[in-house]
């Protein structure tokens, strides 16, 4: 596939001597394989096993589009789980999963040249995770009652190849605790579904020294944060739904919002947990009919609303170097809307659209950002191969 760019030679006002060119360095490779395996150990118990490998090698074009980079970033990542679900368990007939899963990524950043990044810089990032999960599920006429523990281990090893510096290492021990009871009434017709989330999370970098001498001591840190939620579904009838969510989040930035850097995209250590309250309520039609022409059709409306403290979002220079940054205060707002159609037994049309409005309180200014548009349109078959074959 061949990449084609306008080049604006850096000067954004003049269009005279703009060009269409040939994206220069810009190749990649990409392979990816995924194995499963299952079996039914009894009638009510089952083991999976899921495996994925992939690599990619890509190239990475500089902002002038200069035909002699050759700055390069390779990727390989490997996941694996391992889950056995066990259902109707005790004389509570509880409803299991167990699983627990692995995995390691390792990214290696070549830009010797210089050509992308503020210096010559060749790396290696290598991050792997450990994580369980418990899962409980008990069923009743009135109630289905879940209850979820999350525990994750997880590390980042950035290494200089140049050796001019000594970056840190990183830790992250993670524990997360959730439960949700769907309270059901009034003949199923209304839902309603409190939860509470509890995470702790403890972060530890180890000492290190940077590319001036400075030795840089360790540290460790310990975040928790307990997150309410409910949400309200009402079946009016047959084809038409109501529903309404609220829930308090906290995201902790990732490691690579803190410390990667990959010549486009560098780092920023004083980032913030970001906070916020999330609403929304919609409403969902399902019409269902009986015939070969077309069998089901649905429409979603839903409006948004996202009030963040510390939203962590990404900031780009003039160069075109981006990292992520804290926004004070930002509500984000909008409507989404889709619509799908299945008909000929086999085939689905998708299409969706939302409209987003952003609002943002920061350095004691008040900032409208334009707003965001974006649709999308499918057409998927479904079965139809299956069918012939047969």
């Amino acid at each position: 596939m061949i990449s084609i760019l306008l080049n604006d030679n850096g000067t954004q006002w003049n269009s005279s001597d703009d060009r269409w060119e040939k994206r220069q360095n810009a190749q990649f490779d990409q392979h990816n394989i995924l194995g499963k395996l299952g079996y039914d150990l009894a009638e009510h118990t089952r083991l999976d096993i899921v495996s994925q490998w992939f690599d990619k090698s890509q190239g990475l074009p500089a902002w002038n589009n200069s035909s002699y980079v050759n700055t390069s970033l390779d990727t390989q990542r490997s996941i694996s789980s391992l889950t056995l679900t066990a259902d109707n368990l005790t004389s509570l007939l509880l409803n299991t999963r167990t699983r627990m899963d692995y995995s390691w990524k390792q990214e290696e950043y070549d830009d010797r040249g210089g050509h992308i990044g503020l210096g010559d810089q060749h790396s290696r990032y290598t991050t792997e995770r450990f994580g369980a999960n418990l899962f409980a599920e008990w069923l009743s006429e009135h109630h289905i009652l879940q209850a979820n523990l999350d525990l994750g281990y997880e590390t980042y090893a950035p290494e200089d190849l140049l050796q001019k510096t000594t970056p840190h290492d990183s830790s992250r021990v993670s524990y997360a605790l959730g439960i949700q009871d769907s309270v059901i009434l009034f003949a199923d017709k209304l839902v309603i579904t409190p939860a509470i989330r509890y995470l702790l999370i403890q972060d530890s970098l180890d000492s290190a020294e940077s590319a001036w001498g400075i030795h840089l001591e360790e540290i460790s840190d310990t975040k928790e944060s307990f997150s309410p939620q409910i949400g309200v579904k009402y079946q009016a009838s047959e084809w038409l739904a109501f529903k309404a969510n609220a829930a308090k989040y906290f995201r902790e930035p990732s490691f690579f919002e803190m410390f990667g850097d990959r010549g486009f995209f560098i780092g920023n250590p004083d980032l913030k947990p970001e906070t916020g309250i999330n609403t929304d309520i919609g409403a969902e039609i399902r019409y269902q009919m009986q015939n070969k022409w077309m069998q089901r059709i649905c429409v979603t409306l839903v409006r948004f609303d996202n009030q963040a403290d510390d939203l962590i979002t990404r900031v780009y220079d003039a160069r075109g170097i981006g990292k992520s940054a804290n926004i004070a205060e930002a509500e984000i707002d909008g409507i989404e809307a889709g619509i799908s159609v299945e008909f000929l037994s086999h085939f689905r049309f998708l299409l969706n659209a939302t409209w987003q409005d952003t609002e943002i309180e920061a350095a004691s200014r008040h900032l409208t950002a334009s707003s965001f548009r974006e649709g999308s349109i499918r057409l998927t078959e479904e079965g139809l191969r299956q069918h012939i074959i047969r």
